[in-house]
């Protein structure tokens, strides 16, 4: 597992898009927060690899 520095900001970044996306982030932590951020950056990684 790698670490990562992740803002205050950063996260409210997430927040948002979630929220625009029809997601609800609002009964998340900050730790779920980063862990989706990054769940959705290694599926769109892997996803960019196959084609």
């Amino acid at each position: 597992m790698k670490k990562v520095a992740v803002s205050e900001h950063k996260i409210e970044l997430v927040r948002k898009a979630m929220k625009a996306s029809g997601l609800d982030p609002d009964g998340l932590s900050d730790s779920d927060i980063v862990d989706h951020a990054l769940t959705v950056a290694e599926i769109y990684f892997l996803g960019d690899e196959e084609e």
